[in-house]
């Protein structure tokens, strides 16, 4: 491993080019968990670059996401609203979601999927999304995909900082500051942003009821990022965010237009790291914190906290063949109304993988991971994916993957309304596509067929008998036998 190694890290990580040939969208960060041509990863991932988001404006970042193929959005309202993101028509609880290499997938939610409606594009440097299963690299939920998000980092030495004010119909109004500074070995950033809108009644109908109540919402998030190459060999850095989101809702049980409905949420996490070369091998530590509190109008507070710590290698055995491989631990802990859980949940993991180019224009990856639960012990995942150079234009690529879904706490323990489960067991998945890129003068075109089989579902159980000498909840959340089954293919021009 190289010094080119860290520097081009640093460069995709800050959102610029180090050199004229260095073309962000063309370098996959997530795909195999250490830069690498998408071309040669032979895995389905969309890369979305800082100038992209930027020319975009201050919006909903899943507003933009629902643009790319196999991705669709359901939102419960207006902006700010809960928002729910699928890939290839996966569950959004089977999509794991990072930021700056934190998961922030809801632990304390029922399925633990993320609410996209909280996040704007404002201090977003770079996405990527990865489809079908990627448990091999990415652990729990990411049955379905992965969405990879990364903060902005400094753009070019200096001083620089930024004011933006936006605003529109129905009272809406988007404030943004930012400080970026560069010197040589040392950035720091920082990104402060507030959104707000009047809204409107996600219940109302055409033509309008004038009397209708509005559901508006608020956003004030403050996000930033640190890094200090200490020499050649070391760098070290943070990153972090504070968010706090005030949204209106309609009540839907009764179901009422105009009800006085309201949620807060406050989140909070960070990471810090450190990347160490030593020989042929690059290291990188990481220690992570995630927690978000939800004050909810119809059912208390809901609030959670997940420690993480990883430890990644990346180590060039030769030039054709490279191996990366890690260490994860977490922790989670969670409360229902305003109740703390009976328990958490710790997880261990050990991954690895293998990228072997046999001769020239063929790239194989193999990996494997075996995840180990507090409740439910050993899982193991897998991933085998190919990328073919037919020609300097045509490039064929599949892959064959495992992914897994551990259950939350909500589903493990319940609260008052839910009957507690502790011998759940995970979601499984099996993801199989076959594709093929190819690049013209004037762009490319990408051809796709995928399918993606489910098993033992976590499902709440309506059939659950009633029994009037049982106290306490009656009914839970159980696994379902049977498979589902998604197929489909898609273009992209």
């Amino acid at each position: 491993m190289k010094r080119e190694g860290l520097i081009l890290l640093a460069t995709l990580l800050a959102g610029t080019a180090a050199a004229e040939d260095v073309y962000l969208s063309d370098i996959t960060l997530s795909a195999a968990r250490t830069p690498r041509d998408v071309a040669r990863s032979g895995v389905s991932v969309s890369v979305i670059t800082g100038e992209e988001l930027s020319r975009a404006g201050p919006i909903q970042l899943v507003d933009y996401l629902a643009r790319l193929p196999g991705l669709s959005v359901t939102q419960s309202g207006p902006e700010g609203t809960q928002a729910a993101l699928r890939i290839r028509g996966a569950d959004p609880r089977h999509i794991a979601v990072f930021v700056d290499g934190v998961k922030v997938n809801d632990p304390s939610g029922i399925g633990g999927e993320f609410d996209f409606g909280s996040l704007s594009t404002a201090d977003i440097g770079r996405v990527e999304v990865l489809r079908g299963a990627q448990g091999a690299l990415w652990g729990s939920q990411a049955m379905g995909g992965v969405i990879h998000i990364t903060t902005r980092g400094a753009e070019e030495d200096g001083h620089r900082q930024r004011l933006s004010l936006e605003t529109g119909s129905r009272g809406s109004r988007s404030l943004g500051y930012s400080s970026a500074w560069r010197d040589g070995a040392a950035e720091t950033v920082f990104y402060l942003t507030h959104r707000r809108s009047n809204g409107f009644s996600a219940m109302d109908t055409l033509p309008p009821t004038p009397d209708a109540e509005a559901d508006g919402f608020e956003t004030n998030r403050l996000s930033f990022t640190t890094r200090y190459t200490v020499s050649d060999s070391l760098r070290l850095g943070a990153s972090g965010f504070v968010q706090r989101m005030r949204f209106e809702h309609d009540s839907d049980w009764p179901a009422d237009m105009n009800s006085a409905d309201r949620s807060v949420r406050r989140e909070h996490g960070g990471t810090l790291f450190a990347e160490a070369e030593a020989g042929r091998t690059l290291h990188r530590f990481e220690l992570g914190l995630y927690d978000i509190n939800r004050e909810l109008s119809q059912a208390g507070n809901n609030f959670a906290t997940r420690y993480s710590f990883n430890w990644q290698a990346v180590t060039e055995l030769r030039p054709d063949l490279s191996l990366v491989y890690g260490l994860e631990a977490t922790r989670e802990t969670a409360g229902f109304g305003g109740v703390e859980a009976a328990d958490s949940s710790d997880g261990r993991a050990l991954w690895g993988q293998a990228l072997w180019s046999p001769s020239e224009g063929l790239d194989l990856t193999l990996g494997l991971r075996r995840d180990h639960h507090s409740r439910y012990g050993g899982y193991t995942t897998g991933r085998l994916a190919f990328a073919f150079a037919a020609s300097e234009a045509l490039t064929l690529r599949g892959m064959t993957a495992s992914g897994f879904l551990s259950p939350s706490l909500y589903q493990l323990y319940g609260d008052e309304w839910v009957r507690p489960n502790p011998g759940l067991t995970p979601e499984e998945s099996r993801s199989y596509e076959l594709g093929l890129d190819y690049r013209y003068a004037a762009g490319s075109l990408g051809l796709t067929l995928f399918r993606l089989d489910s098993d033992n579902a976590i499902v709440w159980d309506d059939n659950a008998p009633w029994d009037p000498l049982v106290s306490g909840p009656q009914a839970g959340y159980v696994n379902l036998s049977g498979r589902s089954r998604r197929q489909g293919g898609g273009t992209v021009a």
